[in-house]
């Protein structure tokens, strides 16, 4: 039988404690509650948003208006995600988790992000050890954002085809 309410609401609170996460409740009217959905999309987003999904939308919109503050920007859900895992492990480390407890943490609660699909469909102490490492991470995410762009001026440049009239 599945969990209760209760026990699932728990579970969830406490994997965002142990990640190192804040409760924040925001009051926002509905047209900015619209406008932050489209940038989740905008920004690559597909599936039902969580407000886990909000938050990182809200940290990368933040980390761009106050740069001194933070050292990567993730404009694409892919980077945000590989960001908030890299703060997630950061925490862990910090909370004196053993690489191979952060593994098992991360498999439990979070998945395998797709910068990591290429070498295996389960976390392993690599991909923590990549995680834990700023310049891999950084170099990563630039890489992401510009093949991203690349594709986007590509699609634009890209002839359109026109209808025939008869």
């Amino acid at each position: 039988m599945g969990q209760s309410d209760v026990q699932r609401r728990e579970k969830v609170t406490n994997r965002r404690k142990e990640s190192g996460l804040k409760e924040v409740k925001l009051y926002l009217n509905p047209k900015t509650v619209e406008g932050l959905k489209q940038l989740a999309s905008n920004t690559g987003y597909i599936d039902k948003l969580t407000n886990e999904d909000l938050s990182k939308v809200i940290e990368s919109l933040i980390r761009q208006e106050t740069p001194a503050n933070a050292q990567l920007i993730g404009k694409r859900s892919n980077t945000q995600y590989l960001i908030f895992l890299h703060e997630v492990v950061l925490h862990q480390q910090k909370s004196g988790s053993s690489i191979n407890q952060i593994v098992n943490f991360l498999e439990e609660n979070y998945k395998l992000p797709p910068a990591f699909w290429k070498s295996k469909d389960q976390w392993n102490t690599s991909h923590v050890k990549q995680l834990i490492d700023e310049q891999w991470l950084s170099s990563k995410v630039d890489n992401i954002e510009q093949k991203h762009k690349e594709r986007k001026l590509k699609s634009m440049n890209k002839p359109q085809k026109r209808s025939k009239l008869i």
